[in-house]
């Protein structure tokens, strides 16, 4: 919306709190009292808005494809993780930072 609109807009506001204003995402307007005014909105962001649509209602409108893709590709390239022992990790634990000893000495330790 132009500048002008919003102000416009927002002294019929001010006038009178609470007024309701209703926005037509069909027809590209915004209402508020007897005043009409034009907005625009990309044709994809309106879509979405009147359907109510969100990133993962648009991602399930593929889950036939998905579905298809992820059995196509379990069959051609099966895996099967293995876990193998952990030979980089040291023999003992390492003790969690609430066992560890501090040394809190230092020129804020002891302030009395």
């Amino acid at each position: 919306m132009p500048m002008e609109s919003i102000e416009l807009l927002w002294k019929l506001l001010e006038e009178e709190p609470g007024r309701e204003m209703t926005v037509d995402l069909g027809e590209r307007t915004v209402t508020c009292g007897d005043v009409t005014l034009p907005f625009e909105v990309g044709d994809y962001v309106r879509w979405r808005l009147m359907n109510g649509y969100d990133d993962i209602d648009l991602t399930l409108h593929h889950e036939d494809d998905i579905i298809a893709y992820e059995k196509m590709r379990a069959e051609k390239f099966p895996f099967k993780p293995t876990t193998l022992p952990a030979r980089h990790l040291p023999e003992e634990p390492i003790a969690s930072a609430r066992e560890q000893e501090y040394d809190w000495t230092g020129p804020l330790a002891d302030r009395n």
